[in-house]
């Protein structure tokens, strides 16, 4: 199965020394994307890294990733937790060949599939 990420709300939100929840960060919130949205992305891939599927656009996708492909974001700057939680909706389409989805946090990888 192909790997399509469509992250439809991406929160990276922060567990701070006062136990409350600090959004940093959210991307990806509208349906449409455009090149712009993936500003301060690295995308190693065919084409612009998104594509269109239905009513929605998708990282990833036909003509946008292949073999070898990804995409990937550093983000600098983020205050000092304990809790980190990041949300996004992934979806699996076609047959999967070897291919993986991969979370990395800190070079450790804290989701797989």
């Amino acid at each position: 199965m192909k790997a399509y990420l469509r992250v439809t709300l991406l929160l990276i939100l922060l567990g701070l020394a006062t136990a409350d929840l600090v959004t940093v960060t959210s991307e990806f919130t509208n349906a449409e994307l455009n090149s712009e949205d993936l500003n301060g992305w690295n995308i190693n891939g065919d084409g612009d890294g998104y594509t269109k599927c239905s009513k929605v656009s998708i990282i990833g996708g036909s003509g946008a990733f292949g073999k070898g492909s990804y995409i990937s974001k550093t983000y600098e700057g983020v205050p000092n937790h304990y809790e980190l939680k990041i949300s996004f909706t992934l979806y699996l389409i076609d047959s999967w060949d070897n291919e993986f989805f991969k979370v990395l946090i800190n070079g450790a990888e804290v989701y797989s599939i």
